[in-house]
């Protein structure tokens, strides 16, 4: 049979007793418990709106931690917060929002709105009536829910304003502006919806496309094709450091080039950090050319980046994208122009 002997040790059991006479001595944990007061609500303004539109709601008791409150439209909680205090807070009108009470939600405490708040749906851009127009020329972007009220928009072509002519809920017509060619935004109230790049009194150039031959590994998705695909997924990547591509507009075509938009490849947009923007006359363009633009800094991974061109009065046939040592990374150019005819 086995058996355990236990021994007795004096100091051990010294020491044992005066540990169980310390915790049982030890005073009690008493936690604080943090209680907070019952929100109330007042009134809230707006009474309607648009997505973005910012809506002020007044009340008592919403403390001081804005990450505590849920704001919520007719089940759809607003996802920016504008500013926060213990009486009022102001929240963007979220784009799935729809009628309702507006419901705030602090901590444990939960409050309706008594009135209801009417969700204006937002506008949408579907068409424009041209890609490119020349100043002064009347263009339609056609589309929904963009109001009848013509004091509520404005439309730009890059940075510069149009004049709006006319505006129903599913049109609005505006003068093209004197500008140089950018992209078409729209402002209804508090929502801006972006729209296509617009050429003003020139156009994208096309021709056929040109460069170094093959591609890191020979792989057809990235062969100099892909920097004129429209995908700015796809990306032309060399065989070796060196890398170039470019458009041949044709035996007698030649154009004014007015500006270059360009989109790296996203993973390493550091790589056109010095590319040059060149064009030429001469078949041997590699060794006979004009530089129209050095790229200093490293491109946007995220929109395009978009660069005016000086030709210097002088039209060309050839025109490319040079990369000495970034593998002729990139993933969209577009030039543009006026063909000279």
């Amino acid at each position: 049979m086995r058996t355990t002997t236990i021994k007795y040790v004096p100091g051990f059991m010294a020491v044992a007793c005066g540990f169980i006479m310390a915790v049982s001595c030890k005073p009690e944990f008493e936690p604080d418990i943090v209680t907070y007061p019952d929100i109330t609500l007042s009134d809230f303004h707006p009474k309607s709106g648009r997505p973005t539109t910012p809506v002020t709601i007044s009340g008592t008791n919403f403390g001081d931690a804005p990450e505590a409150a849920h704001i919520i439209f007719d089940g759809a909680e607003a996802d920016e917060i504008i500013s926060y205090s213990d009486t009022e807070i102001v929240v963007a009108v979220p784009e799935e929002a729809g009628s309702g009470p507006i419901t705030v939600r602090v901590w444990t405490h939960e409050k309706v709105t008594p009135d209801d708040f009417e969700y204006i749906p937002g506008a949408e851009l579907l068409s424009v009536s041209a890609g490119s127009a020349d100043p002064g020329e009347i263009l339609s972007l056609t589309g929904t829910n963009f109001g009848n009220a013509p004091d509520m928009i404005r439309v730009t072509f890059g940075d510069t304003p149009a004049e709006v002519v006319s505006v129903t809920d599913s049109e609005i017509r505006v003068v093209v502006p004197d500008a140089t060619s950018g992209t078409i935004r729209i402002y209804v109230d508090t929502q801006t919806i972006e729209g296509p790049f617009f050429l003003i009194g020139e156009v994208q150039l096309a021709g056929t496309v040109f460069g170094h031959e093959s591609s890191w590994g020979d792989n057809p998705d990235t062969y100099v094709s892909a920097a004129f695909d429209g995908n700015k997924e796809t990306f032309v990547d060399a065989p070796s450091a060196e890398g170039y591509a470019g458009i041949d507009q044709g035996e007698g075509k030649q154009a004014f080039v007015n500006r270059v938009r360009y989109f790296p490849r996203s993973s390493h947009p550091s790589r056109m950090e010095g590319g040059e923007i060149r064009a030429s006359n001469d078949p041997d363009y590699l060794n006979t050319y004009t530089t129209l633009y050095t790229i200093s800094e490293t491109p946007s991974a995220t929109e395009y980046t978009e660069t005016a061109l000086d030709s210097g009065g002088e039209s060309y046939r050839y025109i490319y994208y040079y990369s000495g040592n970034g593998y002729g990374n990139v993933a969209e150019l577009e030039f543009y122009g006026v063909p000279d005819n």
